[in-house]
């Protein structure tokens, strides 16, 4: 599994906040919607003001380091 790799688990506490929805319930529609999941899992990066910045999909362990090394500017 990616997630509990000690070095995604790192990279995740130096610069993200993770957060974990479940996109079937019924108070969560809406930002499954708004961010357009049209998959699961899906990996969101939002900025401060809610805006997505990158998305992804499912990850192999390495690809996920890849995406997380890789921050994205804020707009």
């Amino acid at each position: 599994e990616s997630w509990p790799d000690e070095q995604v688990r790192q990279l995740v506490s130096q610069g993200y906040i993770p957060v974990a929805a479940n996109v079937d319930a019924d108070g969560i529609r809406g930002v499954a919607a708004r961010y357009q999941v049209d998959s699961i899992p899906r990996i969101i990066i939002v900025d401060a003001e809610g805006r997505a910045l990158k998305t992804g999909a499912f990850m192999s362990r390495d690809e996920l380091v890849e995406f997380l090394k890789n921050k994205p500017a804020a707009k």
